[in-house]
């Protein structure tokens, strides 16, 4: 009996990460991954590259654009990335992201202040550049942050 309780606390943890870990929507060809998290996990060497100030009470919203291919496989795509984050009082702050490439990906960034304990609500559009069908998507999600 005592084995089972660290078994169980083991396999809950890995499927919780594993929810968090593949966090995705589609519409249309396209598949939207999203994410948002603390950004002093972002290695130095990266934050300095792209101007991004690694802070446990700075959070950033990361957004990548894949179009689905004929053989199956994917192809990033540029896009017109914007948005809202609302905290639980419902103050809304505007998301004005900004593109990163790196080899053949594109990323799309923006950064924010965070305190302990907020739960942000966010409300990202995106809208694949070049689309002959005028495809557009909401993504909507909650992120909890937690700083040190």
């Amino acid at each position: 009996m005592k084995i089972i309780y660290p078994i169980l606390l083991i396999l809950t943890t890995l499927l919780s990460m594993t929810a968090h870990a593949e966090r995705s929507t589609r519409f249309g060809e396209y598949i939207v991954h999203y994410n948002a998290f603390r950004s002093d996990i972002i290695p130095p060497e990266v934050a300095l590259r792209h101007s991004i100030v690694r802070s446990d009470h700075r959070g950033l919203v990361n957004i990548t654009v894949l179009k689905k291919q004929a053989d199956g496989s994917t192809q990033p795509v540029a896009a017109r990335v914007q948005g809202t984050s609302r905290n639980l009082a419902d103050q809304m702050s505007e998301l004005e992201f900004f593109p990163v490439q790196e080899q053949e990906t594109i990323y799309y960034l923006d950064q924010f202040r965070i305190n302990d304990h907020d739960t942000l609500r966010f409300e990202i559009q995106v809208e694949p550049e070049g689309d002959a069908n005028n495809t557009r998507g909401t993504v909507k999600f909650i992120q909890n942050f937690y700083t040190d």
